[in-house]
Formats: structure tokens, sequence, C-alpha cells
């Protein structure tokens, strides 16, 4: 195969991969007809099996959980298909173009070996690949990251990460990690901000950064708010929740929380954030320096300015979660539940 360019999408976590994935899927067939694939073979939306393929044995195995792969055997077997179901599809798809999403990649892929592997089946099939990577504040991705975590099953209450944790949010040593393996000239970064996003849109800045010119104008977009960050007394309730019931039993989905956060991502309101302004901006300052080197060495930025001012409002104490309070959510499912029985 001939003149096949890759872009993989690495994320990162919490900017808007979800809303991205959702239209690169429902528009898949679309996208075909312009010569450009997303592929089924690495998952129908979310492509975690790349990052399942390429990643140690430890690191996703809540995602080999949630994919049926915790076994020996099952993992094996992914390992030695996937590399040539992907190549099947691509050459079979006749596009010049191939588009790949997992914001794991850039979260849960910390070594070099890792990448390595990603570099290895993507050389399979293409003659240049590319990496994409939004970049969003460490203040508010902590604030967001931390909501994700409960509604995954976490049970701790929202901490500043210690220092072996913060890779998470060291963006310079993620940059230096793809750009060893792919080389700096084919890292692609953005800022994941209102006031840099095209049109203040994910999905639009996505599509112009892609370069998809020629896509119809029309194509059909994720009409609700995806992966939405819970109020802070339901986001309580939920981490609570967790210690009794938790996402995952016995290596397998706990089917006794049937579809919990999705009720309580319904039933929350705006949320805001937990943790006060003052340790929010304390945060934030640990990457003053490293943030400084992305914007000269990825972004060209001569002031070492990487994002704009947070437009947060002032932080509040951790939530607390009264009698009433938890009653009252309770009762919101209970009759939710009964609503929709």
């Amino acid at each position: 195969m001939a003149g096949i360019r890759t872009t993989l999408h690495i994320g990162g976590e919490k900017t808007g991969t979800t809303s991205i994935q959702s239209f690169l899927s429902s528009n898949r067939s679309v996208l075909r007809e312009s010569g450009i694939l997303f592929p089924t073979s690495l998952g129908s939306a979310n492509h975690e099996l790349l990052a399942i393929f390429a990643s140690p044995t430890a690191g996703t195995e809540d995602l080999k959980a949630l994919l049926g792969l915790n076994s020996g055997h099952a993992l094996d077997s992914l390992r030695s298909s996937l590399p040539s179901t992907l190549l099947r599809e691509v050459s079979e798809s006749g596009c010049s173009e191939v588009v790949i999403s997992n914001e794991h990649c850039s979260s849960r892929l910390t070594e070099e070996t890792a990448v390595q592997r990603v570099r290895q089946i993507l050389e399979t099939f293409s003659t240049a690949t590319r990496i994409m990577i939004y970049l969003r504040r460490q203040d508010e991705l902590l604030l967001s990251a931390y909501s994700t975590s409960v509604k995954a099953g976490e049970t701790r209450p929202l901490r500043i990460p210690e220092r072996n944790g913060l890779i998470y949010y060291d963006y310079l040593k993620i940059l230096n990690l793809w750009a060893k393996v792919f080389g700096q000239s084919n890292i692609i970064v953005k800022i994941y901000h209102e006031d840099t996003l095209f049109r203040g849109d994910i999905i639009d800045d996505f599509i112009q950064t892609m370069g998809f010119s020629n896509l119809p104008k029309t194509l059909p977009r994720p009409q609700l708010r995806l992966n939405r960050s819970l109020d802070l007394t339901t986001l309580e309730f939920l981490r609570v929740f967790n210690s009794h019931i938790p996402p995952i039993l016995a290596g397998r989905v706990n089917p006794g929380r049937s579809n919990i956060v999705e009720v309580l991502e319904r039933l929350s309101g705006d949320s805001r954030s937990c943790f006060d302004s003052k340790e929010l901006a304390r945060f934030f300052a640990l990457f003053t320096p490293s943030n400084s080197e992305v914007a000269r060495r990825f972004l060209g930025r001569a002031d070492g300015r990487l994002f704009p001012e947070s437009k947060n409002d002032p932080g509040q104490p951790p939530p607390s979660l009264d009698l009433a309070e938890a009653i009252r959510l309770a009762a919101e499912l209970w009759a939710y539940r009964h609503r929709n029985s």
C-alpha cells in the first residue's frame, strides 16, 4: 500500500475526546466515501484496543476487564491477531487516510517500549504518521479527571497527586516520549480552551486541524453533552456508593450498578470546582517550567505561554454529604428507576 497517511489522536483525556470519537464513528461511512478510514478493528468508537495492545501488563487492567480481555489467553489472542486484522481493514477500505483515536495512549502508555509498539503496528500500513493531542490546563484537568475517576469507581476524596502521579499532567514528558519515537515534526499540539478552539468548538477545531475541507457541512454531531462532570453533592454520593457497589467485581463488570452513572448525570446540576482556588493555583504552578518549554518547542511561542487564564470560579471546600442530601438523591434514583422500568 502506498501513500497512506495516519493521524493518531492520543487525547489527552478530558479534552472532548468522547465527542470527537462519537462524531467520527457516527459519520464513518461518509468519511470512508471521502477516502478517510475510521477503523472498527480497534474499537467501534474509542480505539481502546490499541492502548491494550501496546501496554505492558500493568496500566490497562480496567480497560481489559471492561472489554473481557483480562484472561491471558484473550490478551495473547488480541496481540497476535490485531496487526493483521487492522492491516486487512485498511487494505480493503481503499482509503488514503486513516484516523485513530484513543485518549489512553497519552495517559497509559508511559514507557518508550509501549509507544514503539504503537509505531510498529502503524508501520504495517502507514507511510506517514502524525500524532495529535489536545492539552488542557492542569488545574481544570485535575477537577474533570476526578469526576471521571469517581464515575469509574474511585472511592478516595479528591487530592493533589503525589509526585509519582504527576506524569499524567506533565505534558512535556508526554510529548518528549512521543516525539522521540515519531519525531517532533510529526507532533500536532492543540490547546483545549474555548478561546483557542476554532469557532470555540472541539469538533470544528478537529475537522480544521485534520484538513477535512471536503466533508459535507451538515454531518450529524453528538447532541448530548457527553461524559458530563457531576455536581459536588452527586459526585460525593457516587464516591460513597462506589465503596458499597464497585464497578468491577471479581474481575468482571458488576451488574449490580446497572446504569447508576448515566442516571446521576441526568440528575446532576452544574458542576463547580471542589478544591480551594489557592490549592489549584499551587498545583498549576508546579508545571510552569514544563508548560513554558512545551509552548516554545511545540507551538513556537517565544513568550512561553501555553494556556489562557483560567475562567473557573473560585473553588469551594471539598463536598460533604449529609443524610438529607443522601436520602434526596436515593429517592430521585428510586423514582427514576420506576419511571423507566
